[in-house]
């Protein structure tokens, strides 16, 4: 099941993309997982120059970490070994992980990011599907 919409970026010289739900909205006492969708067309450019700042805000707890949308670099090239490449989806979408997060018992919002504005460089060829929230397996 897909999103109905998709949000293709042509050109642009920094990225910001940001996700929110209401935690009243998942199953209490449960670890979720959150993921970009996407696809990385065959002539994107600028989109390795650097890498991604990703976090999970819930509350006053926030979650960070790094990406990159290297699709298919070794995670052994990695200058950070908890940084995060997009995976293969079986729908043929691509998928980086954006954080975790435990749901309690009380209602707050999380919100979750995606961003690399450090860098300057045009980049582009890139479409977002949505940001996907599920059950940590």
């Amino acid at each position: 099941m897909g999103f109905p919409e998709v949000a293709v970026l042509r050109a642009m010289s920094w990225l910001e993309v940001r996700g929110k739900i209401r935690t009243q909205a998942l199953s209490p006492h449960t670890a979720y997982e959150a993921y970009l969708i996407l696809k990385i067309s065959n002539w994107a450019f600028g989109l390795d120059s650097m890498p991604i700042e990703t976090s999970i805000e819930v509350g006053c707890q926030v979650s960070s970490n790094i990406a990159y949308l290297q699709y298919q670099m070794p995670k052994s090239r990695l200058r950070d070994e908890h940084a995060q490449i997009p995976t293969e989806r079986q729908d043929g979408w691509l998928e980086i992980k954006l954080g975790e997060f435990l749901n309690g018992n009380r209602d707050e919002e999380v919100q979750m990011n995606f961003k690399e504005v450090k860098g300057y460089q045009l980049k582009g060829g890139l479409t977002i599907e949505g940001v996907e929230v599920r059950p940590k397996q």
